[in-house]
């Protein structure tokens, strides 16, 4: 069975969470599942094949915003690669990369970490 693009549950690191499978717009030759950088299929413990037709606005699981590991402002830029789908009328990120990234709020490069968003 083909894998439609979209989104889908999978398990990583013994927890569930949704990642999005990307089609490459190069053919079959790269297809990558999209969620803390780029993925296969063998990085997952395990793929419910049934693709969710929208991404849930609801977080299962803990959530994270992406700061400045030197300020810790979250007016972060990513450099990343991706391109326009035009049937879901949407940006497809294919990848993060490690560097180059941006910080407003110190006005230059920086390195983006992940931050837990603990609930108030």
């Amino acid at each position: 069975m083909k894998r439609e693009q979209g989104y889908y549950w999978v398990k990583h690191k013994g927890q569930w969470t949704v990642a999005k499978w990307n089609l490459s717009p190069f053919g079959d030759v790269w297809h990558v599942w999209n969620w803390i950088g780029d993925l296969q299929d063998s990085d997952f413990e395990e793929i419910d094949e049934r693709r969710i037709e929208r991404k849930p606005t609801i977080e299962i699981f803990s959530r994270v915003k992406m700061v400045c590991e030197r300020c810790g402002s979250d007016k972060v830029l990513a450099d990343a690669y991706a391109s326009w789908n035009e049937k879901l009328q949407e940006w497809e990120i294919h990848e993060i990369y490690e560097k180059g990234h941006y910080c407003e709020n110190c006005d230059g490069e920086c390195r983006i970490i992940e931050k837990e968003i603990k609930d108030e």
